[in-house]
């Protein structure tokens, strides 16, 4: 997995779509991933961008999905895609 911004929430090739009990355990997104998440065309309910997760023991055994695509939303939209 790509982090193309390096943990700042900046970009989106970190988008993760997690499990549903275990996206339900996290605590809420904040506005910036969000947004993030909200400009991307495969989002799902449960996506979250993994440079926003605190790893903790809820992700024993979880299973993470990477989307079938990646989009990279740097520079105010530019899009590319992996």
């Amino acid at each position: 997995m790509e982090g193309a911004c390096d943990g700042t929430c900046g970009c989106s090739t970190c988008h993760v779509i997690l499990e549903e009990p275990l996206f339900n355990a996290l605590p809420e997104a904040l506005t910036d991933e969000s947004d993030l998440l909200d400009s991307i065309n495969n989002s799902t309910k449960t996506s979250r961008l993994g440079c926003q997760l605190l790893i903790t023991e809820k992700f024993n055994k979880a299973k993470i999905k990477l989307p079938d695509e990646v989009e990279n939303v740097l520079d105010q939209g530019d899009r590319i895609r992996f």
